[in-house]
């Protein structure tokens, strides 16, 4: 049995919310976008929680891209994240008890750079 340190398990994670959100996205069946990009989001606040475990920052028990990403930038840490990611915020928790949306015009948009954030986050970490 292979034991992970904690960020190594959240940037495992991150990948297959990653995964699960493309698989969402792609499917023929009849699933809500709004599933797909709860998906991204935690795949985001995931490889974020990593990165400031790695560097021996506490992660904050939140949902919150913006407080995470502001304690990023407080520690010095590397790794540029557009402000459209912002936009995941609300499919964190929102998004799962109420109806937000049935489009999300700029998803691939959204997606890639999701992808970017955890290959940076695997850099920083040397994690593969």
């Amino acid at each position: 049995m292979e034991y992970l340190r904690q960020y190594e398990v959240l940037l495992k994670k991150a990948k297959n919310d990653f995964l699960a959100a493309e698989l969402i996205y792609k499917s023929k069946e009849n699933i809500d976008i709004e599933i797909a990009l709860f998906h991204l989001q935690q795949a985001v606040e995931k490889s974020l929680k990593a990165l400031l475990i790695y560097n021996k920052i506490e992660a904050p028990r939140t949902h919150n891209l913006d407080l995470l990403i502001k304690l990023i930038k407080k520690n010095n840490l590397k790794l540029e994240i557009k402000d459209e990611i912002l936009d995941l915020n609300d499919y964190a928790v929102d998004a799962r008890y109420n109806y937000l949306s049935d489009s999300f015009e700029n998803f691939k948009e959204i997606s890639k750079e999701v992808e970017d954030i955890i290959r940076k986050v695997e850099v920083e970490i040397n994690y593969k």
